[in-house]
């Protein structure tokens, strides 16, 4: 067997015929018949031409900028420039300049140590941190899964009369899965995401330690080297808890299952009772410990809309064309935290992301980086009024067309479901012009006030009505009115921040 082997030709530089020298002070090949006109091209500077044999691979010092007749020799630290040792007696002085081959190799230095540390500390831990958050997504998923299929076992010891409590569990289990798995994906997604520029960045580094030219080393550093972002905004060792069912029996006459506090029984007289432990129905307990923690002065006449922000903030919206932020403690900046609007604003919710999505009487908008931006248009006829971001991350507008309301669920900008009619064809929201104002319950549920028949209506997941609210059988001394007529109620952690026609927002 026979091999073969061929040698590349090195070509000169200036005229791309075979080159026999080499220029150890430019790093240029070169060809006997052009080493003159080399010289001469850059008379100002010093060259060593060599044969091949007596060549060195050496830095590249640039020319001047300001003496084109001189390399640079040295580095000035205010200007951040190479320069010539002439520059020295004019605007680049001693002690702030540093020569140039002491400058190269403290920069690659540097260069090699962050390189080190991404390459052999931050790659591999968020590598780590990836698989741990897979790992957890898995186990999150599998304890899931036997949770649904516990549920399904004591669906069949419960009988068919019982469906509607189950279907609350359902949603419940669902809700959670998928609020504990978004947690463990965003953050994944997190990781993810640093992790190729970090690697972008090693194999630039690399490049530059390999390069010959010190302009490459010079110009470093007017790039941005990634670091080590908050630990705390990924958290690998973050953990959720899984919720359980129980049941027991009462001497076969009554059946109960609970989940953390929710709970339902079920009895031969009457058939079927909830218990009062319910959390959503138990409101008494909660109001007996309401009371007013901070009273934050607006300048708002009305005061329409609140949205909190955390435990501290909240947006807030007039009769303007703006939506300003205030602090519950008692801190506004109307100039910092103001966002102009075209119209308007209707309606306002946040995103998972705490983005600001708020709708005028045309279109649905995002505030991203303090930038509005169009972010869903209705159908054509159908005015968006009100506006909530669920869990799952999708957007419920609620929308007005000639006295007609429905609700529309977005899914990004595509129209996902459309909740206007049950399933015998009757409307479920009745024909007027106030708005619906929609939000979304721990249950998965959408409740929606519907000012035009003095209701509150709520319907599951699918757009099927669970029930409407007229107010009865509560004691009140005024007729049941929940068109929000400048009043909203918004919860944050357990606080409750209501919103009224007054300039002052009540945090209770």
């Amino acid at each position: 067997m026979y091999s073969s082997w061929a040698q590349e030709i090195i070509l000169c530089y200036l005229c791309k015929k075979p080159a026999s020298r080499f220029c150890n002070n430019c790093q240029v090949d070169i060809c006997l018949n052009c080493i003159n006109k080399h010289a001469e091209e850059l008379d100002s500077l010093s060259h060593e031409i060599a044969s091949y044999r007596n060549k060195k691979i050496q830095l590249v010092f640039s020319r001047c900028q300001h003496h084109s007749d001189r390399r640079c020799e040295a580095y000035c630290h205010p200007c951040k420039t190479p320069v010539c040792n002439k520059c020295l007696i004019g605007p680049h002085k001693l002690p702030d300049v540093e020569d140039i081959v002491s400058f190269v190799e403290s920069k690659k230095q540097d260069i090699k140590k962050k390189t080190q540390e991404l390459e052999e500390k931050l790659i591999p831990t968020y590598k780590t941190d990836d698989m741990d958050f897979q790992n957890k997504i898995s186990e999150t998923t599998e304890e899931y899964t036997k949770l649904e299929q516990e549920h399904e076992a004591l669906r069949k010891i419960w009988q068919n009369e019982v469906d509607d409590i189950f279907d609350k569990f359902k949603s419940m289990i669902c809700s959670r899965k998928e609020s504990d798995l978004n947690t463990f994906t965003t953050k994944q997604a997190l990781v993810r995401k640093l992790i190729p520029g970090m690697i972008q960045t090693v194999n630039e580094n690399k490049d530059i330690l390999n390069s010959n030219k010190a302009s490459d080393i010079t110009n470093y550093a007017q790039k941005e080297t990634p670091t080590q972002c908050n630990e705390s905004s990924i958290n690998p060792g973050f953990a959720v808890k899984i919720p359980s069912l129980l049941t027991k029996t009462l001497q076969g006459k009554e059946l109960c299952i609970e989940m953390d506090n929710v709970k339902a029984t079920l009895s031969r007289t009457p058939l079927l009772s909830l218990s009062a432990e319910v959390p959503y129905l138990s409101t008494e307990s909660v109001f007996k410990k309401a009371k007013i923690i901070a009273t934050i002065a607006t300048n708002f006449n009305p005061l329409c809309r609140v949205t909190c922000v955390g435990k501290t903030k909240a947006w807030i919206s007039s009769d303007k064309n703006f939506i300003t932020q205030v602090d519950f403690r008692g801190v506004k900046s109307v100039r910092d935290n103001s966002i102009t609007c075209t119209h308007r604003p209707l309606d306002m919710s946040l995103t998972r992301l705490g983005e600001l999505v708020f709708s005028d009487s045309r279109t649905i908008s995002i505030v991203e980086q303090g930038t509005v931006e169009i972010f869903i248009t209705t159908p054509m006829g159908w005015e968006p009024r009100g506006v909530c971001c669920s869990r799952s991350g999708d957007i419920l507008v609620s929308v007005f067309n000639a006295k007609r309301n429905k609700i529309i669920r977005y899914q990004g900008k595509k129209v996902k479901q459309e909740i206007e009619k049950d399933e015998h064809g009757n409307t479920i929201f009745a024909e007027g012009d106030y708005m619906l104002f929609v939000t979304e319950n721990s249950n998965g549920d959408i409740c929606v006030s519907d000012g035009n028949s003095d209701k509150v209506v709520v319907v599951d997941k699918r757009g099927r009505p669970r029930f409407r609210y007229d107010g009865t059988p509560a004691r009140r001394r005024e007729s049941f009115d929940p068109r929000s007529s400048g009043i909203e109620v918004s919860y944050s952690a357990n606080r409750l921040h209501i919103c009224t026609t007054s300039t002052s927002c009540l945090s209770t």
